[in-house]
């Protein structure tokens, strides 16, 4: 999917969290770590994990749902499932295990008829 698709101009009152799994990065345009980081966790992701909801939220164009989230340095990553916060990561961290972290945890949540694969299954395994 095109990054720019993914990026939304959010709220905090728009952060729909409550159902689902949900991962909401904040970052800026002016931040390079976030700009770097950011089509990698949609590459990475996306194609594994179709039913994870990935949002971007720009901190420098809405301070205000930056603040509400206690975002006070970028970038900052959290993992929700169904409104619960399961994982967070604030500026510096490892890539590849913050990915493996996540997807434990959507493997751990698990869709149903969904294997970690991404092909639905039958449900005669």
């Amino acid at each position: 999917m095109d990054q720019q698709k993914r990026e939304k101009q959010v709220c905090s009152a728009e952060l729909d969290i409550a159902q689902g799994a949900v991962l909401v990065m904040f970052g800026s345009k002016t931040c390079g770590v976030c700009r770097v980081i950011w089509p990698q966790l949609l590459a990475e992701l996306e194609s594994r994990w179709p039913e994870l909801q990935l949002i971007y939220v720009d901190c420098g164009s809405d301070p205000q749902a930056c603040a509400q989230n206690s975002v006070f340095s970028l970038p900052v990553i959290k993992l929700f499932f169904d409104g619960r916060q399961y994982l967070e990561r604030i500026q510096v961290f490892s890539l590849g295990p913050f990915v493996g972290e996540v997807n434990r945890l959507c493997e751990k949540y698990h869709w149903s008829g969904i294997n970690s694969s991404g092909i639905e299954s039958s449900g005669t395994d």
